[in-house]
């Protein structure tokens, strides 16, 4: 589904250094008084051989009894995605809003660099989730997740339609520095990117990191009443930064432990 190119759709607009750490994704624990949920910042577009389940995120994997996306695909068709997807994505006259062409110039030049929902995060742990008989879930339903963005101003759904249309011609190692920062642990980096993008638009980060965070985070706290250990996986960019999910469940008196 193209609605799982969110999150690199967000990160596309942050491609734009180098990248130097080098000790890989950071996964992170909150110890509930029955249970652990686990935290991971995905990519959800990778190019094949970009990335792995392997290492403590395999542990968690196992360890959990159910995976959570940003996304409940529960009982979602292609058929039943698309007509959500539709109801939001055009407008009274029938057609497309700003954001959703953004988001598919965005998708197509990632696609065409190489990058691909089958070789992302997500899909890698749905597969093997499928096969091993977990259960699966998400942090908020598809027509939620469009609802973000189709409630952005039309004047910054223009902005964010530009700023694709120039993103699209930047060259592949941009992409792959974004990607390497990611994959080598460099939160500092990706802190660095986040915020230095994103005041020039204060609504879309309002929209799409902060208020998805605290949703999420308010959902994370009632995890911590269950049994069931959780391995919740969202976008890389919600576990970063001072609005970061990780930050706003210290600020409530959660400890957080990072992994690796």
């Amino acid at each position: 589904m193209r609605t799982q190119a969110l999150n690199f759709f967000l990160a596309a607009l942050l491609l734009t250094g180098p990248a130097h750490a080098t000790e890989g994704p950071r996964l992170w624990r909150l110890q509930g008084a029955n249970n652990a949920v686990y935290l991971f910042g995905s990519m959800h577009l990778l190019r094949p051989g970009d990335f792995s389940v392997e290492g403590t995120l395999a542990s968690a994997y196992q360890d959990a009894e159910t995976l959570l996306l940003e996304v409940d695909t529960n009982g979602l068709t292609q058929a039943s995605a698309e007509s959500i997807t539709l109801q939001r994505a055009l407008d009274e006259k029938g057609r497309a809003e700003p954001w959703f062409e953004a988001l598919n110039v965005t998708t197509a030049s990632l696609n065409q660099a190489g990058f691909t929902v089958e070789s992302g995060v997500e899909a890698q742990l749905q597969r093997l989730a499928r096969a091993d008989g977990k259960h699966l879930g998400g942090l908020e339903t598809l027509d939620e997740q469009l609802a973000t963005l189709d409630s952005l101003s039309p004047e910054v759904q223009q902005e964010l339609l530009q700023k694709s249309l120039e993103d699209a011609h930047r060259p592949l190692p941009e992409l792959e520095a974004f990607v390497a920062a990611w994959k080598s642990g460099n939160d500092a980096y990706l802190t660095e990117q986040l915020n230095e993008e994103f005041v020039e638009h204060p609504e879309v980060y309002r929209a799409l990191i902060v208020e998805r965070n605290q949703r999420w985070a308010r959902r994370i706290v009632e995890l911590l009443e269950e049994h069931d250990d959780y391995l919740v996986v969202v976008g890389a960019l919600h576990l970063v930064g001072e609005d970061s999910l990780q930050s706003l469940l210290e600020a409530d008196g959660y400890r957080i432990e990072g992994l690796r």
